[in-house]
């Protein structure tokens, strides 16, 4: 887990400059997400939370090579059509009542 964006973009393209093998660049809608293979070929996913939740699973893929504004306007977009789509402050205060905290 990273804190922004542009942490897992560095990731990426570290990542290419040293050859590693990039699986998969995902939005999970909560999540952004690059799957990358250790050495060994073990699956390593580096990922930050975006603003918004909606249901897992949920995946499309990413484009890190776009700017954070196009990446953030086209994950909201994306999301917002799901019905359970709201803000992660939103989720987290749903969740706690749940759960009765």
């Amino acid at each position: 887990l990273v804190e922004t964006l542009a942490e897992v973009r560095e990731v990426w393209r570290q990542a290419q400059r040293f050859g590693a093998k990039i699986a998969r660049c995902v939005s999970h809608g909560n999540a952004w997400s690059v799957y990358i293979h250790d050495p060994e070929g073990n699956q390593v996913e580096v990922y930050a939370h975006t603003p918004w939740y909606v249901p897992q699973p949920h995946m499309d893929l990413l484009d890190l090579s776009k700017s954070d504004a196009e990446i953030y306007r086209e994950t909201e977009a994306t999301c917002r059509k799901d019905p359970a789509f709201c803000t992660r402050e939103e989720w987290v205060r749903r969740t706690a009542a749940r759960l009765g905290s």
